[in-house]
Order: structure tokens, then C-alpha cells, then sequence
């Protein structure tokens, strides 16, 4: 059942990441944001070696610009990422890592 219930909330919490990302209002994309962050923190709760659930809320963590939260969450992904799929989330990673240092 607690499987279950993460993926519901995992869902849940992509669709409001996506649905951020067409607002035009600031506020209203910040607040979509975090609503997506705290689902995506209950999905984990339910399932906390779930790569996917970390990668999701990484990429949050990165559009709200808390950095260091993003790269801890990356790294939880690709040590719980099955074989296939920790190439995926190093290219995300490595990508994180090119817009941080062009910001600095």
C-alpha cells in the first residue's frame, strides 16, 4: 500500500511541477513550486529509495534555486537508480553542474 500511495503523491507532484512552469505569474509559479516540492516529499516518505521521487524533487529544488538541496537529491537518485537508468540522471547532474558554474 505505501508504494501505492507514493506513486499517487509522486504523480500529483509532477503535475503541479508541470502546471508551474506555464505560469506567467511569479508568485503563482513559486507557490505551484512548492506545493510540488512538499508532494514530492511525502511521495519519498512512503517510498525513500525510489530514485525517480529524488530526481523529481531535485529538478524542483533547481527551479526554486536551492542548489544544494538539488545536488543532494541528485545524488540519492543515481544511488538508488537502477543500472539503465543512472546515466540519465548524470547527464541531468551534469547539466545542473554547467548552469551553476556559468551563474558564478
Amino acid at each position: 500500500m505505501s508504494r501505492d500511495s507514493a506513486a499517487i503523491w509522486h504523480n500529483l507532484a509532477r503535475k503541479t511541477a508541470a502546471q508551474a512552469t506555464f505560469d506567467d505569474n511569479e508568485t503563482d509559479q513559486k507557490s505551484a513550486l512548492k506545493q510540488a516540492l512538499a508532494l514530492h516529499t511525502k511521495a519519498i516518505t512512503f517510498d525513500d529509495k525510489n530514485a525517480e521521487y529524488y530526481h523529481g524533487r531535485a529538478g524542483v529544488y533547481l527551479a526554486l534555486g536551492d542548489y544544494r538541496s538539488a545536488l543532494v537529491d541528485y545524488h540519492k537518485a543515481v544511488e538508488y537508480a537502477p543500472m539503465e537508468k543512472k546515466e540519465a540522471i548524470r547527464k541531468d547532474l551534469r547539466q545542473y553542474h554547467r548552469e551553476l558554474v556559468a551563474e558564478e
